[in-house]
């Protein structure tokens, strides 16, 4: 069986005591410390953590709000150069239109005096012709009653032929 000595018990009971309040004396103070200066390392690491990540929230809520001012100062850049090429090219018509206009007022008073030209030269074709007509009577010796009627004549036939072309 096994046989206890309570003197050597004893001296091993007292000897663990000693030993453990030297340990406690020398090495659980200094772990303790260490243990907590560890623990607050981590709460200020913690803390540190969520301070960032506000300031990164905060950060991304200031990016999103630039972008979405970007997208609309972008929209209404667009606008503002959709509205001056609208205007640039009413601008363009209005001048081909009245370009245009002045392109026919000019043709149209280019063509009236064309058509006065035409009138007159009309006029004196037609009186070179009765003149030479009226030559032509005279020098057939027709008395002068006829040659005076058949000038006349003439005259108003052409006249009304002339008048009819130029209308």
């Amino acid at each position: 069986m096994i046989e206890i000595n309570f003197s050597l018990l004893l001296v091993q009971i007292i000897t663990f005591l000693i030993a453990l309040f030297v340990v406690w004396k020398i090495s659980w103070g200094p772990l303790t410390k260490m243990m907590e200066k560890r623990a607050q390392d981590i709460r200020n690491d913690i803390e540190s953590a969520k301070a960032e990540r506000l300031a990164a929230e905060e950060l991304r809520k200031s990016y999103e709000a630039q972008i979405n001012r970007s997208k609309l100062e972008a929209r209404r850049l667009i606008i503002e150069a959709m509205e001056q090429g609208n205007a640039e090219r009413a601008s363009i018509v209005e001048a081909a239109h009245e370009e245009s206009n002045n392109i026919i007022l000019h043709a149209k008073h280019e063509l009236g005096e064309e058509k006065e030209r035409l009138k007159k030269e009309l006029q004196n074709d037609v009186t070179n012709l009765a003149i030479k007509i009226s030559e032509k009577l005279i020098k057939s010796s027709i008395d002068k009653a006829v040659q005076d009627k058949v000038f006349k004549d003439t005259l108003d036939k052409l006249g009304e032929v002339g008048k009819d072309s130029v209308q």
